[in-house]
């Protein structure tokens, strides 16, 4: 299904194409929707069952009920929001290949941009930001209030390699990666 969702369905509506990229997101590895590396990833130890999907819609849309969804540049954000605002910013990791995670990516100028403009606000809004653990991110971020390293493992490994055509049914079995993650925050 995910091979057909992935290739072959032709959304005809809003809610179709909406479907479809749930469909995808829920069962790619990593969530990652850029076509050429969104492959199939859903574990049923690890990832949400499909008979609890429409419950969690329910629950999230009514936590989304007034709430504003935008398409715009982070800068336009941030300078919007209300004195006192709490951001959660999760922009796309410096040292990640951008080309393969990433449909819009960040270039490094992108990044000194988010800093920059978070150091701006810093006395008006409150903000956590999430990056990859990197000297450059730590450089950037010098200025604020507290930088927290941590490290965990990834619940799922890969049990194919679908550039080769091989999965678990062949022999092929991927190890766990560990994850480096800074957390960056003014408060």
């Amino acid at each position: 299904m995910h091979r057909y969702f992935k290739l072959d369905y032709k959304p005809k509506n809003d809610l179709e194409r909406a479907f479809r990229w749930f469909y995808l997101n829920r069962t790619s590895y990593f969530g990652i929707m850029k076509s050429e590396n969104c492959y199939f990833g859903y574990h049923p130890k690890y990832s949400m069952r499909p008979e609890n999907w429409v419950p969690h819609l329910r629950t999230v849309s009514e936590k989304l009920q007034n709430v504003i969804i935008t398409c715009l540049d982070f800068e336009q954000v941030i300078n919007s929001v209300p004195r006192g605002a709490v951001l959660f910013i999760d922009p796309p990791y410096y040292e990640a290949d951008q080309k393969k995670f990433y449909i819009h990516g960040f270039e490094a100028a992108d990044h000194e941009r988010l800093s920059y403009c978070l150091q701006q606000h810093s006395e008006r809004i409150r903000f956590l930001v999430t990056y990859d653990d990197c000297p450059k991110i730590h450089e950037l971020y010098s200025w604020c209030e507290e930088r927290i390293s941590t490290e965990w493992q990834y619940t799922i490994s890969r049990t194919d390699d679908q550039k080769n055509g091989l999965n678990s049914s062949n022999g092929y079995k991927s190890n766990r990666s560990n994850g480096n993650e800074l957390f960056i925050r003014n408060f």
